[in-house]
């Protein structure tokens, strides 16, 4: 329900001395016939799945609803027949030098995605040394980081999403992607965060730029000046940026300005 916390559960099989896993952690059948269908009733009554780096990248598991009742019944109470699968990884690896997760294993095809979700700037990457190096010392090393950056980063005006945008279509799945995107109308030296949706048809919905960057993230990305909510008259004016102590006096005023309605940036009054 709206404002209530979602509630998490964990599961997993147990051998009688402790074991989860064989010591060469390739996973071994632990569980009963039983056990399995009871497994499946859990799964039939979660909203969604979710694993780990390493179970995700060298077991690439199903994690879908294997009795076709209990998937019927899903679709009798208005959902899918299926949870979704929610994978936690740090980073995809190279298919070459590792385990990966492949455009053909069971993770991505089974059970029939409708919606797949990449995070803050995955495409080519979260800018992390910003939060490690120092000015001054570290400035070549972050020269050098910011170039790599910038020229890896995804340009929309000449489609660089465009294989990405084809996978869409050829697997009919809406596609919701974090990038780092470089201006290609008019500098093409800015940087900026943003999340673009692209539909089962392969045509980019929408693109959405990070408002106001946090903190040392301001260093490489770009603030979305003006934000394109329709209203008129909008001030172009990168200095209220230094204006929000006195904009929002409290922390509620704040979240109400960057995160409730981003358009009271402009107009105060709109706050009460």
């Amino acid at each position: 329900m709206p404002g209530e916390r979602p509630f998490v559960f964990i599961n997993t099989a147990v051998t009688a001395d402790g074991k989860i896993d064989t010591v060469e952690r390739r996973g071994a059948p632990i569980s009963s016939p039983a056990d399995f269908e009871r497994v499946h009733r859990l799964r039939a009554s979660a909203g969604a799945i979710m694993v780990g780096g390493r179970t995700l990248l060298r077991e690439d598991p199903n994690l879908t609803v294997k009795p076709e009742h209990l998937r019927a019944e899903r679709v009798a109470r208005g959902l899918g027949a299926n949870p979704i699968k929610v994978g936690i990884v740090s980073r995809i690896e190279d298919p070459s030098a590792g385990p990966s997760i492949a455009s053909d294993g069971k993770f991505l095809n089974a059970g029939g995605a409708r919606v797949v979700v990449f995070p803050e700037a995955f495409v080519p990457g979260y800018p992390a040394w910003i939060w490690r190096l120092r000015p001054g010392g570290d400035m070549a090393l972050s020269e050098r980081l910011h170039r790599a950056l910038l020229d890896n980063a995804v340009n929309l005006a000449t489609d660089d999403l465009g294989p990405l945008r084809e996978a869409a279509r050829e697997h009919k799945v809406t596609v919701v992607c974090g990038i780092d995107e470089r201006d290609g109308g008019y500098s093409r030296g800015t940087l900026y965060n943003t999340v673009v949706t692209i539909g089962a048809d392969g045509s980019v919905l929408n693109r959405h730029r990070k408002l106001m960057p946090t903190n040392p993230e301001r260093m490489v990305w770009g603030t979305d000046w003006p934000h394109p909510n329709i209203k008129k008259h909008m001030p172009d004016d990168g200095a209220l940026v230094d204006l929000l102590a006195d904009i929002a006096p409290s922390r509620e005023h704040l979240d109400k300005l960057l995160v409730g309605n981003p358009t009271r940036l402009y107009w105060p009054e709109e706050i009460s």
